[in-house]
């Protein structure tokens, strides 16, 4: 792990919990000696996660050092290079060492590699398009998550006591004029919802209803003269095919024996 500036912040070998089948010593440069003074892998994942604790983590394909270490730091503040649309082929990631070539013009990996070299490379990409990265970052940030906003709603109303209450859904085929039957009108002294008053939203709502009514009956009209046109059209057009068949040569009629 290394700072902003390239300083070792911790590197040590540490020893896992598993039984080791192969070092892999040509890429790793891990040798079974190293193994004598390594760090234990509980005491060093404590100390790497206090660390990076409220930290920005920057790395290349840190799902697997993230498997490693048992932890997955937060998303808000992880830069993973392998993810980034720039450090992408044909939306496919690329390799470190390829990317350090292309970017920066370095060579790395050719032997064993090393931890530190890695993650100053890894810091050097980011560096080099930190300002597109973060103003992208915040652009999606500052997008609005409904799930979120109504869940936030609805911690406030919980908090000052009320429950919040359901508005009650329309049947697709009910009229949206009509008042929902589980709703309460307001009671008063001056009763504002009086007979004549009811009289009359029941005589709109049934002249609102007979209007329906027509629509419906036309449309139906409409739909059965179109289905019968189109009939007559067909035989006019089966007719004319027939009409137009030319006759067969009297060579090639049968007559039969």
């Amino acid at each position: 792990i290394v700072d902003y500036n390239g300083g070792v912040l911790y590197d040590k070998f540490v020893k896992p919990e598993s039984h080791i089948v192969n070092f892999r010593t040509f890429v790793s440069g891990v040798k079974p000696s190293h193994m004598k003074t390594a760090v234990p892998f509980k005491q060093a994942r404590k100390h790497v996660l206090d660390v990076l604790k409220g930290q920005i983590l920057v790395g290349h394909s840190l799902k697997n050092d993230f498997k490693a270490l048992e932890y997955v730091h937060e998303k808000e503040t992880t830069r993973d290079t392998s993810t980034f649309h720039r450090f992408k082929d044909n939306n496919c990631p690329m390799s470190l060492k390829r990317l350090a070539d292309r970017e920066l013009g370095l060579s790395i990996q050719n032997g064993a590699h090393s931890s530190v070299e890695d993650a100053r490379v890894a810091l050097m990409l980011y560096k080099k398009y930190r300002k597109e990265w973060e103003q992208k970052l915040a652009k999606g940030q500052r997008a609005f998550n409904y799930r979120d906003i109504k869940n936030s709603l609805l911690e406030h109303i919980e908090s000052r006591g009320t429950t919040p209450q359901k508005v009650p859904k329309l049947n697709s085929n009910s009229n949206p004029s009509q008042k929902p039957s589980n709703l309460s009108a307001p009671s008063s002294n001056n009763d504002e919802f009086d007979k004549s008053s009811t009289d009359s939203t029941s005589s709109s709502l049934n002249s609102v209803q007979i209007v329906n009514k027509k629509n419906r009956d036309n449309q139906h009209q409409k739909t059965t003269g179109n289905s019968k046109l189109k009939n007559k059209v067909a035989q006019k057009q089966k007719s004319w095919n027939r009409s137009q068949r030319k006759p067969t040569p009297h060579y090639q009629r049968n007559y039969g024996k």
